[in-house]
């Protein structure tokens, strides 16, 4: 994909006007998490080409994963976006006005795109996925219809496992969380022993490497990383932490990690690369990192797979803090389990998957926290949840954050949310999470034992 981005810009170099090297660029922008840049060659397609409904579209997704959801919006209220792609316009006008918290708005927008294509599996999804009861009777009639046929998508079943859990009808919720899981898992496919053995290379990393000095505090912006398993309170920190004047939330971003791939060969070669060179390439992450931080000196990247690249962040950021924002095995795996991603967690749709990932990324994070407690904290979700100001005071000790403890109220977080904790987060801190895997106590006998979970 990098590659696909750079003939594009070599194309544009040659002729400013070629229309598919714009194309392209725009695509690759987006695929590589770029949105700013997409965003502004979709806006190109609509000098050079016409401002067609398709380009409209394509630069409002972009702008909204680039967390602009009233720009987006703007674009979406167009009539010709609207009537050249009705259902695409729906569900991203839907997923944009729930990033805003205006949650009623986004229902409606998904039913619909529901309207437009019932057999939609990401539409139905995302109606259901909002956390609250919103599926009517007729709705889950048909869900339940769509969930009989033998091609019915990871998505249709989701939504049918969402629909029944809010009903607290839980033994069929499960059944089809499992059907879903095991649909999607067919077709994608993950290697669990390949990512534990590479959990067990990362845990070495760091006593082999060689610290860049990229200026340690004298850098800007400084970096906090919050890791972990998705579904953890990574959200409700990330607004905790950016409450603060010194601290701006920056969401999930990509970078770091087509950075590092572009590296190659991580996580062996990280252990011999050129502190130089690690230095080149936190600059390059703090230039991309800087539009999201505003005038604040420091910026929270509270991407869970970050994980993977812990020794690096050690190694190539001296300054930087991180967080492993950790959650009760059973209640992570099993709120990942429930969940339908729109990419990244792989080992989310098998529950021995889950617990070889849980125990396999937990023995490393132990292991780095061990060798650097100054850089890395293991904070509990369920502290941050039961005690609010005392773990939270011991994240912002730990990141080198004055204190205040204004920054619990609920007001302080009524920003953008692209995340499935759009609506709690939004919500006075509450401790209705913990031990919420019981409702599926039966069915996750087999994960309680791969975890060595007492039932």
């Amino acid at each position: 994909m990098v590659q696909v981005a750079a003939s594009a810009a070599r194309a544009l170099r040659d002729d400013a006007a070629d229309i598919s090297a714009w194309h392209a660029l725009a695509r690759s922008c987006d695929a590589l998490g770029r949105y700013d840049a997409a965003a502004r060659a979709w806006q190109m397609l609509e000098k050079l080409d016409g401002a067609r409904p398709e380009y409209r579209l394509g630069r409002a997704r972009s702008m909204l994963s680039d967390r602009d959801a009233t720009g987006a919006l703007a674009i979406l209220d167009d009539r010709d976006v609207a009537d050249d792609a009705p259902f695409a316009a729906a569900l991203v006008r839907g997923h944009a006005l729930r990033a805003l918290g205006q949650t009623e708005e986004a229902v409606g927008q998904y039913r619909h795109a529901i309207d437009l294509d019932t057999s939609s599996g990401i539409a139905w999804w995302s109606l259901a996925a909002i956390k609250r009861s919103v599926i009517a009777e007729g709705e889950l009639a048909t869900l339940e219809n769509l969930a009989t046929k033998d091609d019915a998508s990871a998505g249709i079943l989701y939504a049918l496992g969402k629909a029944y859990d809010d009903t607290a009808d839980f033994a069929p919720a499960f059944a089809a969380y499992c059907r879903g899981a095991k649909r999607w898992h067919a077709a994608h496919g993950y290697d669990a022993e390949s990512d534990v053995r590479v959990f067990d290379d990362l845990a070495e990393a760091p006593s082999q490497c060689r610290v860049a000095d990229d200026g340690g505090a004298a850098s800007s912006p400084r970096p906090i990383f919050i890791v972990g398993m998705p579904r953890s309170g990574s959200t409700l920190l990330e607004y905790i932490l950016a409450a603060s004047p010194d601290a701006a939330g920056a969401d999930e971003r990509p970078y770091l990690g087509r950075i590092v791939a572009e590296m190659g060969g991580y996580p062996t070669k990280l252990a011999t690369s050129d502190p130089a060179v690690l230095a080149k390439a936190a600059t390059r992450y703090r230039a991309l990192m800087q539009r999201h931080s505003g005038d604040r000196p420091v910026v929270i990247d509270k991407n869970p797979n970050n994980l993977w690249f812990v020794p690096f962040i050690l190694a190539a950021f001296p300054d930087a803090r991180i967080v492993d924002l950790r959650r009760d095995a059973m209640d992570a795996c099993s709120s990942a389990f429930t969940q339908l991603f729109p990419a990244g967690f792989d080992y989310s749709y098998d529950l021995q998957d889950l617990a070889a990932f849980r125990q396999g990324y937990v023995s490393m994070m132990d292991r780095l926290a061990a060798q650097r407690p100054d850089r890395l904290l293991i904070a509990s979700y369920e502290r941050l949840v039961k005690n609010p100001e005392a773990e939270a005071r011991r994240i912002f000790d730990h990141c080198g954050l004055e204190w205040n403890a204004d920054y619990l109220d609920a007001s302080n977080r009524q920003g953008v949310v692209h995340t499935a904790s759009t609506e709690q987060v939004r919500r006075p801190i509450s401790t209705a999470s913990i031990g919420k895997w019981r409702r599926f106590e039966r069915g996750l006998a087999p994960l309680a034992k791969a975890l060595g979970a007492r039932l």
